[in-house]
């Protein structure tokens, strides 16, 4: 892991202060927040070794595979993080390419699902299910800080054509859209 400097003066290598000293052979990093703490964590998926899932605790990063059962230790070559179940928090589908070929659907069951995720469905003008090209951002409310929790407002760029349509959703409160999603109609007529 590196971050980076600024000011076009590169990288710095923070890895193994930051907790991410592992070495192995991986097809597959994904950064995502599973705990629904408002980080993202990384979960890495191994081809010679078990699986690691390093939980995010202000930049410190601690492996969490072992406790929460993805130390799966064999050869997994796909991974995809989602919200099967729809109640707020990431699920994991992995894909092996060991001697059983098996693939494994994992539920999260945090204890507090859906305090830090907020679902949108993006229609079009029409009410109809949106194609993908929509960007969702969400903001502090009344600013344009992002990655807020509490009072937010939602942003659907929708982008068609060349062109694009910014609609704007101001204050809504995140905690109360746990587990269902927002509908946003997104486009130029549906204003």
């Amino acid at each position: 892991m590196y971050r980076n400097l600024g000011s076009g003066k590169g990288f710095t290598d923070v890895a193994r202060s930051a907790g991410i000293h592992s070495w192995g052979t991986t097809r597959l990093p994904a950064w995502i927040d599973f705990d629904n703490d408002g980080d993202v964590d990384l979960f890495v998926a191994f081809r010679d070794r078990p699986n690691m899932l390093f939980r995010n605790d202000r930049g410190r990063f601690t492996d969490v595979a072992p406790s929460v059962g993805l130390a799966d230790p064999r050869k997994t070559v796909g991974a995809v993080w989602f919200d099967m179940d729809q109640d707020g928090d990431l699920d994991l589908a992995l894909a092996d390419n060991g001697a059983t070929g098996k693939h494994f659907l994992c539920r999260n069951d945090l204890a507090s699902p859906g305090s830090h995720s907020i679902a949108v469905l993006v229609l079009d003008e029409h009410a109809r299910y949106s194609r993908a090209g929509s960007q969702v951002r969400a903001f502090a409310a009344g600013s344009r800080r992002l990655l807020a929790v509490g009072m937010v407002d939602i942003e659907v760029t929708t982008l068609r054509g060349g062109s694009h349509h910014v609609t704007r959703v101001p204050n809504m409160n995140a905690s109360s859209l746990a587990g269902k999603p927002l509908i946003v109609k997104a486009g130029p007529a549906a204003q």
